[in-house]
């Protein structure tokens, strides 16, 4: 087969909350997110949905006067 488990590969930590947020020569480093529209491998149609989701929950998720209640 030409894909199957030994191509498979698991994205996680879309929030930074397992991993601290890291820089590379004084520079913030691509996120997930990032990495996933800048690729080859994503369908233009997907990446497009992504951005729109990104667009509606991104400003959410840093809003500081919302509550976790309000958020969810």
């Amino acid at each position: 087969k030409k894909y199957g488990p030994k191509h498979l590969q698991i994205l996680s930590d879309f929030d930074e909350t397992l991993t601290k947020l890291n820089y590379i020569d004084g520079k913030k480093a691509d996120s997930i997110f990032k990495c996933l529209l800048s690729s080859s491998h994503i369908h233009p149609h997907v990446k497009s949905e992504m951005g729109k989701l990104f667009d509606k929950y991104y400003p959410i998720e840093k809003d500081t006067s919302l509550t976790r209640e309000q958020k969810t």
